[in-house]
């Protein structure tokens, strides 16, 4: 059975239904002819004070822009702890004593944040982000082998990772499940891309490499850390220089 609009005119009307039936009008407001127009001939149509072109040249535009350049799959220089901390701390850090670096809801905070460093002298450490603290907690020395395995396909990560700083954000359901039930992991996912859009703007600005990798395996990581298995990775980030 196919929806219609209402006399209500309902909000889920597409353009294409608008465009079929001439005396209609779209929850936008726009005439058939109007959304048969944009339909044929898409182009910007939002106007007004607060879609000034200035708006294209801002410095958050510019990042954006830039966000996605800069990653070398052959690491150049080693990076350095304090790399890590400032993505970290981009990610999922306190700019001041009442805000988070991202939105949360209800302000539960289910996000946990670990990262790995291979240092120039050749030592592979883990890292548990503290954010109450806002300190990296030194979990020991690594295999590097065993960070590979990790991944899905690691021939093709291990070069990466030789030299690449890798940063995993998990989710603790017990953080939010009390309060927003089974709800509460779909917010927790959208801190997790919050946390990595925040990443890539800083890997943007300081000329870092980012790339944002989804191929892991879950339960490996959460063994490679020591973390509790509650904790569910959802996002690895590789950070060269």
């Amino acid at each position: 059975m196919t929806r219609s609009a209402s006399s209500s005119g309902a909000p889920w009307m597409t353009f294409r239904q608008a465009a079929a039936n001439e005396p209609a009008r779209g929850h936008s407001g726009l005439s058939a002819d109007a959304i048969s127009e944009l339909i044929r001939e898409p182009r910007p149509v939002i106007e007004g004070k607060r879609h000034r072109p200035i708006f294209r040249d801002s410095f958050l535009m510019a990042l954006c822009r830039r966000r996605q350049s800069g990653f070398a799959d052959i690491p150049g220089e080693y990076l350095e702890l304090g790399d890590i901390a400032a993505f970290v701390r981009i990610a999922y850090g306190n700019p001041s004593r009442r805000h988070k670096a991202v939105p949360s809801a209800g302000a539960l905070w289910p996000l946990r944040v670990a990262a790995v460093l291979t240092t120039a002298a050749g030592d592979t450490n883990a890292y548990w982000y503290d954010d109450i603290r806002d300190e990296l907690v030194d979990l020991g020395e690594r295999s590097p082998d065993a960070l590979a395995r990790c991944f899905l396909g690691e021939r093709n990560v291990s070069a990466m990772l030789t030299r690449a700083g890798v940063i995993v954000v998990m989710v603790d359901p017990s953080a939010v499940v009390k309060k927003y039930s089974s709800r509460g992991y779909k917010y927790g996912l959208i801190e997790v891309g919050a946390a990595m859009q925040n990443m890539y703007l800083l890997g943007a600005e300081t000329g870092l490499g980012v790339r944002a990798v989804g191929g892991f395996y879950d339960s490996r990581f959460t063994r490679f850390f020591g973390l509790p298995n509650s904790w569910h990775p959802e996002l690895s980030v590789l950070v060269t220089r």
